[in-house]
């Protein structure tokens, strides 16, 4: 208390000084001059009221309540509040223009002078939420909770504020609490959040307090499905891998199996989280270049979801695999050129064209031309001493692929016309 603040009033206004608590000083008051009706509240017996411009026998005095009036002309007094609620040594100081010992009033009742005591508006106490916890992914406007709120005041009304609603999850509506963006409330991200509220009632007043929302753990189904690859080689072998499968699940560490609804026929299946050919005979580019398939993804709580994949087959360059004859005898002394048989190839690749190699040609009785098969020295094919001759054929594609084929080519007999005539004499 090494400090003392000199108070100095000059103005003639209604004046209302609370005093700090360092020792106060109190001055200003003229004698003859108006300086208003003040107030002065919590003083102590450190500070001192200064009327040394008045007489004490000037000044009167009134007790109203616990306070004392002081009035030094009909339009200047001065109130101390509090005056008779404290004990004589923690009186505050107050001097006048007479040297007579400190003054102590007696009571003096004024009948009817006593203000109506005021009503005051008390500030809430507390605030009660009747639910505390919200499902994981809850839909926007989910109601949480009702608000309520503890005041002295009966039949006070509130309104409520959220000062920190948790990066915009939650929202106040009229005295509910609700949820303002569901997305973010993920129980693997954060399993509760933190909001302030406050709570103002009709008169200003307002208390704050803050909540712990719990968010609870919710089995959500699968959002997506994702397979790694989405084509394979037409003619594939059965168990050739397309793809992995993989699923989206906000739920982080939840299992997944997988079923195929549409397998395209049995063209496909799934094997753990692979999806395989099946039936590899079916993948065929020239009859279909791509099959739709439907693939169920379930969760370990049985929660499912379901997408349409398509699949493309890629048109490869096959080998072929049979050659026809369309004849396989020729008469035996068939004049050289004459044509055996038409030639033509099996090859799953539709539009594709081949050439033709003999490989084994008889010891020189066969030749290709084209795609026909032909009789190149006729004078070999005798019935008499071979009925038929093995032949080797290659038929190859546009790309290179090939196939080969023995065919087996019968000699037809023939009455011969003679040739000539001996005589064993002559003479």
């Amino acid at each position: 208390f090494d400090t003392v603040f000199h108070n100095l009033i000059n103005s003639n206004s209604d004046d209302y000084i609370i005093a700090n608590s360092a020792a106060n000083i109190f001055s200003g008051y003229e004698f003859g001059i108006s300086t208003g009706d003040d107030i002065i509240e919590g003083w102590n017996y450190l500070d001192t009221l200064d009327l040394s411009n008045y007489a004490f026998s000037s000044v009167t005095q009134i007790q109203s309540g616990d306070d004392l009036i002081l009035g030094l002309s009909p339009d200047s007094s001065i109130t101390l509040k509090d005056y008779y609620a404290v004990s004589g040594s923690n009186l505050l100081n107050i001097t006048f223009g007479e040297e007579i010992p400190a003054p102590v009033w007696e009571e003096i009742i004024v009948p009817d002078v006593q203000e109506e005591p005021q009503p005051t508006n008390t500030a809430p106490t507390d605030i009660s939420l009747d639910g505390n916890s919200v499902k994981e992914f809850s839909n926007n406007g989910t109601t949480i909770a009702n608000l309520s709120t503890k005041d002295v005041d009966s039949g006070d009304s509130h309104t409520y504020k959220l000062l920190h609603d948790a990066q915009g999850r939650f929202k106040i509506d009229g005295n509910q609490l609700k949820v303002k963006n569901s997305h973010l409330l993920d129980f693997d991200n954060n399993s509760s959040h933190d909001i302030k509220i406050r709570t103002t009632d009709s008169g200003g007043e307002s208390y704050e307090k803050t909540f712990t929302i719990q968010v609870e753990n919710q089995n959500n189904a699968p959002t997506d499905i994702s397979l790694d690859g989405n084509s394979v080689k037409e003619l594939s072998k059965k168990g050739t891998t397309i793809g992995r499968l993989t699923t989206n699940d906000v739920d982080g560490e939840d299992t997944h199996t997988y079923q195929l609804l549409d397998n395209a026929q049995g063209r496909f299946e799934i094997v753990g989280n692979q999806l395989q050919v099946k039936d590899g005979t079916f993948l065929h580019f020239d009859y279909n270049s791509s099959h739709d398939i439907k693939i169920r993804t379930t969760d370990f709580g049985g929660e499912s979801y379901d997408k349409t994949f398509t699949i493309q087959v890629e048109n490869q360059n096959n080998a072929p695999t049979d050659i026809s004859l369309d004849g396989n005898s020729v008469k035996e002394f068939s004049n050289n050129g004459t044509t055996i048989a038409n030639l033509s190839t099996n090859d799953v690749d539709w539009g594709d064209s081949h050439t033709y190699q003999l490989f084994d040609d008889a010891q020189g009785r066969f030749e290709i031309d084209g795609n026909q098969l032909k009789v190149k020295n006729g004078d070999l094919l005798h019935f008499d001493k071979n009925s038929s001759h093995n032949i080797k054929i290659r038929t190859i594609d546009s790309g290179g692929e090939s196939y080969d084929k023995t065919f087996t080519i019968q000699v037809e007999n023939q009455n011969n016309a003679p040739t000539d005539i001996s005589l064993d004499g002559n003479s």
